[in-house]
């Protein structure tokens, strides 16, 4: 496990037990800079990364976390308005 997961658990275990969270939303974006700076993806293979990291990154959580009810979701910038679509 990389030191950034261990991390990670440990601080969602934190804020799940202090303020007992029940669901949690992991949300990707258009255009995040993540994908095409950091990580250098295409831009016609950034959406596609990210829906597949999502859905890894649910399963981790869940398997970190069991019973944490975790939601999946992509965010898409349409006129003067942000919509979200849910993965599930």
């Amino acid at each position: 496990m990389l030191w950034e997961e261990e991390s990670l658990r440990k601080y969602l275990e934190f804020l799940v037990r202090v303020h007992g969270i029940k669901r949690l939303a992991l949300i990707a974006h258009e255009g995040c800079a993540f994908y095409s700076e950091w990580l250098r993806v295409p831009s016609d293979g950034i959406a596609k990364r990210q829906l597949a990291d999502l859905q890894q990154a649910r399963q981790r959580v869940m398997h970190m976390l069991p019973g944490l009810e975790v939601h999946t979701a992509f965010a898409r910038k349409q006129g003067g308005r942000i919509l979200f679509y849910s993965l599930e």
